[in-house]
C-alpha cells in the first residue's frame, strides 16, 4: 500500500485504510503496517524516491498521532465534516467555530450551547 502525497486534503482515515469508527488498536495496526510498506529505507528496494517516501512516512505519523489522541480525533473529525454535532439542549446541529485559544468548538446555532455529543457519519 504505498502511498502518494496528495495536499492537505488527505483523510487519515483512508490514508491508514481504517473507518471512521475504528478503535486504537485498530488504528496501530494499520499504522504499523503503512510504516513498513512507506519505510524510507525500504524505497530503494521498490523504486520510489527517499524524499517522497519521507514525505509520505511524515504523513502517516501525522495522521497516527491525530487518530490516536482522542481530543486531536475529535477535532480532525468536526473540522473534515465526519462527525455531526448535535445539541443536548434543543437538538438542533452545532456548527463549528474556533476559540480565542484555537480551539475547535461545537456550539449550536439556535442557542448557541456548547455541543457535547457527537455522532459519527461515514
Amino acid at each position: 500500500m504505498h502511498i502518494t502525497v496528495s495536499t492537505n486534503k488527505t483523510n487519515y482515515y483512508t490514508l491508514l485504510g481504517v473507518s471512521v469508527n475504528a478503535s486504537v488498536e485498530a488504528i496501530n495496526a494499520a499504522w504499523r503496517l503503512a510504516a513498513l510498506d512507506n519505510h524510507p529505507d525500504r524505497a530503494a528496494l521498490k523504486g520510489i524516491d527517499y524524499r517522497e517516501s519521507e514525505q509520505n512516512m511524515l504523513l502517516i505519523n501525522q495522521a497516527y498521532q491525530t487518530l490516536t489522541n482522542t481530543r486531536k480525533r475529535r477535532d480532525y473529525d468536526l473540522e473534515k465534516g465526519m462527525v455531526k454535532a448535535v445539541c443536548s439542549r434543543c437538538g438542533d446541529q452545532g456548527s463549528l467555530r474556533r476559540g480565542p485559544d484555537n480551539n475547535v468548538a461545537a456550539l449550536c446555532d439556535n442557542c448557541w450551547t456548547p455541543v457535547k455529543k457527537y455522532i459519527v457519519s461515514e
